[in-house]
């Protein structure tokens, strides 16, 4: 069945089959067909031949309805209380479309949620109504909503990893079995064992993530990025790590030891440090900063200390999933120095970044233009 049709019968208030629900979840799935999606509304609510306005709200309220109406699934001996992932998808989506205005709309910023990829190579979208169980191996999974635990029945699981990811536009917060707990930036990667051993607790990261690790004297906890080895027993840390940016490390609270694998370069930080390893210039270099204003992205904002436009842009581009585009490449070098809220609209926070700098911006859809004013 065809996209219109189907919002036909939203507008008719005609209840839709699993099928529809599926189909129209694949659609808000990619940006196009959100997109798209809005459009047809937006064409409708202008061409109803009436002077009724659509109500936005009591449209969502109509697809929720049908959607948490459908039956508890049973999947591999797990029972979910909810909705399913694709329902998830679902509601999530349709809330940003129906919340933004017909106008001028909205860009909302990234919102709790994250993929599990489990050892058998099977998928779990995560998103705070979801609860359930998961038996892998010797270790039941527990997820409630934004949390993650695990509970090992057996010390004995060979090499059973999980993959943790986050998209453009999402955060997450992860609690590891030995009671680690990671924050997840957004386009963000955590690769970990279902059980750590008794001698080395290590993970794999792409991304940028916070790191709580607890205190094991025995057993060290190892960070292994493209860039970089982070070993330490138990500490506040803060790693960016994306492959297109150099790696940054900032300690926050204990000490760690940092090899780099890439240029020549190993040190062993202490609080307020920050190592930064860049493999395009070949530098490894490590300065004094102010740790509390690198983790502020966990705690809702943004600070951005002397850093270059692009690089502000870099962060906006994962956290609301658009594209940048540059009309003047200089507009790349303004300097940029500020505290800015992170869960504002797009349009909003580039407002407040005009304020106080000479760069514009022109939005379209889901492309940022910069330019020089």
């Amino acid at each position: 069945m065809e996209l219109e049709e189907i919002i036909k019968r939203v507008l008719r208030d005609e209840p839709l089959g699993p099928r529809e629900l599926d189909a129209l979840s694949s659609w808000l799935l990619s940006k196009q067909g959100k997109e798209d999606f809005f459009n047809i509304l937006e064409w409708y609510d202008g061409n109803s031949g009436g002077d009724d306005i659509l109500d936005y709200d009591l449209i969502l309220k109509r697809l929720r309805s049908r959607i948490q109406a459908k039956p508890a699934k049973k999947l591999q001996g797990v029972f979910w209380w909810g909705i399913s992932a694709a329902v998830i998808v679902l509601s999530v989506l349709m809330g940003q479309v129906f919340y933004e205005t017909r106008v001028e709309r909205t860009i909302l910023p990234g919102m709790n949620g994250a993929i599990l990829t489990l050892a058998d190579g099977s998928d779990i979208l995560l998103e705070k109504e979801l609860v359930g169980e998961i038996r892998q191996g010797g270790a039941m999974i527990n997820i409630h909503g934004s949390i993650i635990g695990y509970r090992n029945d057996s010390a004995n699981l060979g090499d059973q990893y999980n993959l943790l990811a986050v998209q453009k536009g999402g955060e997450y917060v992860l609690t590891l079995g030995d009671g680690t707990r990671v924050w997840m930036n957004a386009d963000s990667r955590l690769k970990y064992p279902v059980c750590f051993n008794d001698t080395l607790r290590e993970v794999f990261l792409e991304g940028e993530a916070y790191f709580e690790v607890a205190p094991d004297s025995c057993c060290p906890f190892l960070v292994k990025t493209a860039q970089q080895e982070i070993k330490v027993l138990g500490t506040k840390f803060n790693v960016s790590a994306y492959l297109d940016e150099p790696t940054v490390t900032t300690l926050l609270e204990g000490s760690v030891y940092l090899t780099s694998v890439v240029v020549k370069g190993e040190h062993q930080l202490v609080p307020g440090e920050q190592v930064v390893i860049d493999p395009v210039s070949n530098e490894f270099t490590v300065t004094e900063v102010d740790a509390e204003n690198v983790i502020a992205w966990t705690l809702g904002k943004f600070v951005f200390d002397d850093n270059t436009l692009e690089q502000v842009m870099k962060k906006l581009e994962r956290w609301y999933g658009v594209e940048v585009d540059y009309v003047d490449p200089e507009v790349k070098k303004i300097v940029f120095k500020g505290n800015l809220p992170r869960y504002l609209d797009l349009r909003i926070l580039l407002g407040m970044i005009e304020r106080i700098s000479p760069a514009r911006f022109q939005v379209d859809g889901y492309k940022v233009t910069v330019s020089l004013f």
